[in-house]
């Protein structure tokens, strides 16, 4: 579980993407976020976020949820982060839920 603080910008990171076929880090993969409420609706604001290639990082991402998205205090999320390249998905993970709580 993470915990965002609240009214804060947080990072989500995908660290070290690599092509499991050719054993190659990725450093030109396209990686989005979306949370989720409990309930299956989009967090508005934190909707198909873009995570961009952190330079020289040999295969590490980071995606910003503003601290505009629609979030409220203690409330219960689900992060879904994709990554793809070449038209197909190479990884999907459909991580814990994660809270907010006051910095």
């Amino acid at each position: 579980m993470a915990i965002l603080p609240y009214q804060s910008d947080c990072y989500v990171e995908v660290n070290g993407v690599t092509d499991v076929l050719t054993d190659t880090v990725v450093n030109d993969a396209t990686v989005t976020v979306t949370l989720w409420t409990k309930t299956g609706d989009p967090v508005t604001g934190a909707e198909n976020l873009t995570a961009s290639y952190v330079a020289a990082s040999d295969g590490n991402y980071r995606a910003t949820i503003p601290h505009t998205a629609d979030v409220e205090l203690n409330q219960a999320l689900k992060a879904d982060v994709s990554v793809s390249k070449g038209g197909y998905v190479m990884h999907f993970w459909q991580d814990v839920f994660v809270e907010r709580y006051p910095a």
